[in-house]
């Protein structure tokens, strides 16, 4: 069976727009989490960084699901 490219989770996290939340820390930067998808925490020190380790999260996430034949969560509606 042939693997599915990398780009084709890239364009399923594009279309479906999972919504993050970064949550300012007191000590610095932020901790991120996407609500539909339980178990994705990941942290930024900057707003940029935090983005950034957000999309990859869950594009991780998304492969993991899928290497494993589970379901793609829907994202924001």
């Amino acid at each position: 069976m042939a693997r599915r490219p990398r780009r084709s989770v890239r364009h399923s996290l594009a279309e479906q727009g999972y919504k993050v939340i970064l949550d300012p820390l007191k000590e610095g930067g932020f901790q991120v989490i996407a609500p539909a998808l339980p178990g994705i925490v990941t942290y930024g020190r900057s707003l940029r960084e935090a983005r950034a380790m957000a999309r990859d999260a869950v594009v991780c996430h998304l492969r993991g699901l899928l290497k494993d034949g589970e379901e793609i969560p829907r994202g924001r509606q």
